[in-house]
């Protein structure tokens, strides 16, 4: 069972959700299906390095970004590499 139903990502895109990146196996590709079906963009990716390839570009200063996995796929890791590494962000090239 997912956390979230396609009604609560519904819900939180009418609430100023602009994207979701789902990263992980299952749960996380049913999570990102549901939030498109809510009218988010969403993209899946299976691991950490996929994320920040997803992310690169798409960042803006300003951008608030939520990191939510258990420890095994290694958002920590990008959160640090996101902190550290402002030519992720969009215009820094």
């Amino acid at each position: 069972m997912l956390p979230w139903t396609v009604a609560e990502v519904a819900a939180a895109a009418s609430s100023g959700l602009a994207f979701l990146l789902a990263v992980g196996n299952d749960g996380a590709r049913q999570l990102a299906f549901a939030a498109a079906h809510g009218g988010v963009e969403a993209i899946h990716v299976t691991d950490r390095e996929a994320a920040a390839d997803a992310l690169a570009g798409r960042l803006t200063a300003g951008d608030v970004v939520l990191l939510k996995a258990s420890d095994s796929v290694g958002l920590m890791t990008l959160a640090d590499e996101l902190a550290a590494a402002p030519g992720l962000l969009s215009g820094d090239g």
